[in-house]
C-alpha cells in the first residue's frame, strides 16, 4: 500500500510540473555567443572555450549557440566580420586573438555588445585595455603572457642546449607583444652569457626569404617570439627549412612543437579558451565584463613539450633529466 502511495505521489508531482510549464513557463532561451577568428590556427582556443563552457553546464545547441565568423587568414575581412557579428546582437563576442580583439573591442562601446578576448599578447599596447589587468568598459579577457616568459625560455635553453652560445630571435616589429619579447631577450641574453641575434620579419616575403637562406651551421638555435607571422608560417615554411638545416626551434606552445619545433614552453592555446570560459559564463549570467580583471594563464597551464621525431632528425640529444620534466613528449 505504501509503495502505491509513493507511485501516486510521483505521478501527481510530474503532472503538476507539466501543467506549470504548460501555462506560460518556458525553458530558458538559448543564448548566442559570437566567435571571431582570423583563421583556423585559432581552433584550439575555440575548442578550449567550448570545453570550458560545457563544464559550466552550457551544452552547444542546447543552452548556447555559437555563431562563428572566420576570416580565413584575410586580415582585411576581420573588421567587417566583427560588425556582422555585432549586428546579430549576441550576448557576447569572443575574439580569439589580437587582430580579432582590435576589431571587436570598439564595438563593445558603439554597439553595446560585451567582448571577451582570448589569447591576446599585450592588450594595453594595442589600445584595448587601460592597464595589463584593467579592461575597457564592457570588455575583459585573457592575455597570453608569451612575451613575459621569454627570459624563462632563454634560461631553459641554457640548460637544454648547453653548447649553444648564440640564440637567434625571430620577431615581428609591428606586433607589440613580439617587439616587447625581443626587447626582453636583448636584456636577458648578456645575463645568461648568450649572444642574442635578432631577425625582423615584416611580411610573408621576409619569412620565405629567411627560410630559403637558412643553411647548415648558420644558426645555433631559433627562438620564437609571439609573432603572428611565425604562427602563420611555422609549420609549412620555417620548420621544414630549419629541419633541413639542422637548426632546433624553441617555440612558445605545444602547437609549435606539433608543427616542427623541437621544444616548447608555455601555456597550451587550448587553455586560453578553457580559462576564458568562466568570464563568458558570468557575462551570460548578467555580470558586467569590466568588473572582471584581465587574466594571465594559470601557472598550472604551463607545459614543457619535446618533439623527439624532430630531435632525431636534426641530431639533438637532450639531457636525461629533461624527460622527467617534460609534460608532453611527441614520439
Amino acid at each position: 500500500m505504501a509503495s502505491r502511495r509513493c507511485v501516486a505521489a510521483l505521478v501527481l508531482t510530474a503532472l503538476a510540473a507539466t501543467m506549470l510549464y504548460g501555462c506560460g513557463r518556458k525553458a530558458p532561451p538559448m543564448q548566442t555567443v559570437g566567435i571571431l577568428m582570423l583563421d583556423d590556427s585559432r581552433q584550439p582556443v575555440l575548442d578550449g572555450l567550448k570545453d570550458g563552457l560545457r563544464r559550466f553546464g552550457r551544452e552547444e545547441n542546447v543552452d548556447v549557440r555559437y555563431v562563428v565568423r572566420n576570416a580565413e587568414g584575410d586580415e582585411t575581412r576581420v573588421n567587417s566580420l566583427a560588425r556582422e557579428l555585432a549586428g546579430l546582437n549576441p550576448k557576447v563576442i569572443c575574439a580569439l586573438g589580437s587582430e580579432e580583439a582590435v576589431a571587436a573591442v570598439p564595438l563593445a562601446e558603439s554597439a553595446g555588445v560585451p567582448v571577451v578576448y582570448l589569447a591576446v599578447g599585450n592588450p594595453e599596447s594595442l589600445g584595448i585595455a587601460k592597464t595589463p589587468t584593467e579592461p575597457l568598459p564592457n570588455t575583459t579577457g585573457i592575455r597570453t603572457g608569451y612575451a613575459e616568459r621569454l627570459p624563462k625560455r632563454m634560461q631553459l635553453a641554457t640548460f637544454f642546449f648547453p653548447d649553444v652560445r648564440a640564440i637567434t630571435v625571430l620577431y615581428e616589429p609591428r606586433d607589440p607583444a613580439s617587439a616587447r619579447g625581443m626587447k626582453l631577450c636583448e636584456e636577458t641574453g648578456p645575463k645568461l652569457g648568450l649572444i642574442v641575434q635578432s631577425i625582423a620579419l615584416t611580411s610573408d616575403a621576409d619569412v620565405r626569404y629567411f627560410a630559403e637562406t637558412m643553411g647548415p651551421g648558420k644558426y645555433q638555435l631559433l627562438l620564437y617570439t609571439p609573432a603572428p607571422l611565425l604562427v602563420k608560417h611555422h609549420k609549412d615554411i620555417i620548420a621544414p627549412a630549419a629541419i633541413r638545416a639542422g637548426v632546433p626551434i624553441f617555440g612558445f606552445n605545444r602547437q609549435a612543437c606539433y608543427g616542427g619545433a623541437v621544444i616548447s614552453f608555455g601555456p597550451n592555446a587550448n587553455s586560453f579558451g578553457a580559462q576564458g570560459a568562466h568570464l563568458v559564463h558570468r557575462i551570460l549570467l548578467g555580470s558586467a565584463p569590466e568588473t572582471m580583471p584581465i587574466e594571465l594563464p594559470e601557472g598550472s597551464q604551463l607545459e614543457l613539450c619535446l618533439n623527439m621525431k624532430v630531435a632525431q632528425k636534426i641530431g639533438v640529444v637532450f639531457p636525461p633529466r629533461m624527460f622527467e620534466l617534460a609534460d608532453l613528449i611527441i614520439r
